[in-house]
């Protein structure tokens, strides 16, 4: 799911980060969303297990996001039954560590 909003992926010239883009059509604020639509104790389960998912993706990838907070989480598909999709966005305080997916530390530990 978070790989179909994906609009681009570009490297910072610098080698600090990335900058990724998602879909903006596919996709609203999680608090817009929620503002908008009844949901359950099983809701917020799935976001979280979602969110969860995302962030092993990242960590599978070497990547360690660095911001996940509600703003950066964004609901597609429009409604809570089957076909809501969640995704996490925002990567540009993101860092690529290539050796520490297993490691559980903030990037600037990792990366010296």
């Amino acid at each position: 799911r978070l790989l179909s909003a994906i609009k681009a992926i570009r490297r910072y010239a610098d080698g600090s980060g990335w900058e990724i883009s998602l879909r903006a059509d596919l996709a609203v604020p999680l608090e817009r969303f929620i503002r908008s639509h009844t949901y359950g104790e099983s809701d917020v389960a799935r976001i979280g297990a979602d969110v969860c998912n995302a962030l092993i993706l990242c960590r599978d990838r070497g990547i360690v996001h660095g911001d996940v907070k509600p703003e950066n989480i964004f609901i597609g598909g429009g409604n809570f039954e089957n076909s809501m999709e969640v995704r996490l966005g925002d990567l540009g305080m993101s860092a690529l560590v290539p050796d520490a997916a297993g490691d559980f530390a903030a990037p600037e530990v990792l990366c010296g």
